[in-house]
């Protein structure tokens, strides 16, 4: 069984690695293109749709670079795990 400061340290490196994950997706710039150029363009269920998901990645699609930020989750943020 974890301690509490075994389990707020890992959940600390886990949401950390997730956070780069994401950004590395939200920064991305070839991957809402290839998205659209060679998935929903290909399928036109998805193209005619009026998916949150399709608009979403349109956006994207449409966006400068300086309007994607990094985040950072503060460690205090993320563990109050048997606190109360």
């Amino acid at each position: 069984m974890l301690t509490k400061k075994q389990f707020c340290d890992r959940a600390i490196l886990e949401l950390r690695e997730i956070g780069n994950q994401v950004q590395s997706l939200a920064t991305d710039r070839d991957l809402p293109r290839k998205l659209e150029t060679e998935v929903i363009a290909n399928n036109p269920r998805l193209a005619n749709s009026s998916s949150t998901l399709v608009a979403m990645i349109r956006a994207l699609t449409s966006m400068q670079p300086s309007c994607v930020c990094g985040g950072y989750l503060h460690p205090k943020l993320i563990c109050h795990y048997g606190e109360s």
